[in-house]
């Protein structure tokens, strides 16, 4: 059922685009020769994000996985354009009879094309740009110490990741002096052989100075599953963690918190969450709220780094006090960041829930198409006075 939904939206948006391309063009002073290669292209390029599901693990899979999220980028804003170049014409131009002017359709077909790459250009670069974002919280439990956190989620180290995004993250976390780093969660996406050069992120990772350790728990990308147009279509069950992620998380200097805790001078206590909805190959022993926190001190200072932002009550019953996560990208991309608001507790930033202080971060990283519009890539810091 899930991959025929996938399947039956994206073929619409196909269909629609082609059929508005057929108007545009029919109408067009374009040659008949450049129709017919126009049509082909667009049609072939269409199957690159269906053929990675075929395709063994390897180069050419992992290269039609990269086109493949480029191209539902470039298709999705052309497609958004062509309905506003059809609302426009029914509106002003039909009644005029100018909605079939050879150099009015030629105009309008060469304008979408335009748009959607330049678009999805300024988004690409625009994704690459990491904001701290600073909050301030109490939480009042009278030791008079404060802790400064710094999280970032969603990196998605995969075929369409860029080292110069972890770079550029890196280099805003050294600025902030933290106590503490959390990775909070999909560090990867899917697969771990669609990272191009490992070390390359390895080294970049490294780099990343806190007083007191840099730590990393997993998200539901952090597993090994098949996807298509972008959407996994693995069973939970079957969407396992390749031990080359856990390899080159402790690489990169991170202690892994899964369902388990890390202690620090002052009463503070981290917590890792065993992600919600494919936590690996611990799905059979994922802990409850309260068996994760049932032994961590209720006098000092609690953080759940919990990648998907739910739970809350039940954290909060367990003893929590502040909760960091991810996993919704603020959106990403225009107008998906108002439309999360419409379905999250806490859909991006700072929110006090059932008496504890939650946080959801947008995310370093990009999920399906590299790019970020109306929402910006970022990390957390977060001073907590207690």
């Amino acid at each position: 059922m899930k991959i025929a939904i996938i399947l039956l939206v994206y073929l619409t948006l196909l269909i629609y685009a082609l059929i508005q391309n057929r108007y545009y063009l029919s109408r067009s002073k374009t040659g008949r020769a450049f129709r017919v290669t126009f049509f082909c292209a667009f049609i072939l390029l269409s199957f690159l994000p269906l053929v990675e599901i075929v395709l063994p693990e390897g180069i050419l899979k992992h290269s039609f996985i990269k086109l493949g999220n480029i191209w539902l980028g470039f298709v999705a804003f052309y497609g958004v354009f062509l309905i506003i170049a059809q609302l426009f014409r029914a509106i002003f131009l039909r009644k005029k009879g100018k909605d079939r002017s050879a150099v009015a359709c030629t105009i309008v077909f060469c304008a979408g094309i335009l748009f959607s790459i330049c678009v999805n250009a300024y988004g690409t670069f625009h994704a690459w740009n990491i904001v701290p974002e600073y909050y301030e919280v109490s939480a009042d439990k009278g030791i008079g110490e404060s802790v400064r956190v710094v999280f970032a989620t969603d990196l998605h180290l995969g075929a369409n990741s860029s080292p110069v995004a972890i770079r550029n993250m890196v280099e805003r976390i050294n600025e902030q002096d933290a106590d503490i780093v959390v990775m909070v969660g999909d560090i990867f996406v899917n697969s771990y052989d669609s990272v191009k050069d490992p070390q390359v992120y390895i080294d970049e990772l490294k780099q990343i100075r806190a007083k007191l350790g840099t730590y990393a728990t997993y998200g539901n990308h952090d597993v090994s599953e098949d996807l298509i147009c972008g959407f996994s279509i693995s069973p939970a069950e079957e969407a396992l963690r390749d031990e080359r992620m856990t390899t080159f998380l402790e690489k990169s200097g991170f202690t892994i918190l899964e369902d388990s805790t890390a202690t620090f001078p002052g009463g503070i206590t981290l917590v890792g969450r065993a992600d919600l909805e494919k936590p690996g190959d611990i799905a059979a022993n994922r802990k409850s709220a309260q068996e994760l926190l049932q032994n961590c001190s209720k006098d000092g200072l609690i953080i759940v780094a919990s990648h998907e932002p739910e739970e809350y009550q039940e954290l909060a019953q367990a003893g929590a006090d502040v909760v960091l996560s991810g996993h919704l990208h603020n959106g990403q991309i225009f107008p998906g960041n108002l439309f999360i608001r419409l379905m999250e507790e806490n859909p991006y930033g700072y929110r006090e829930l059932y008496g504890i202080h939650t946080f959801v971060s947008a995310g370093a990283g990009t999920y399906g198409p590299p790019l970020r519009i109306g929402t910006n890539s970022d990390i957390f810091v977060v001073d907590i006075d207690y």
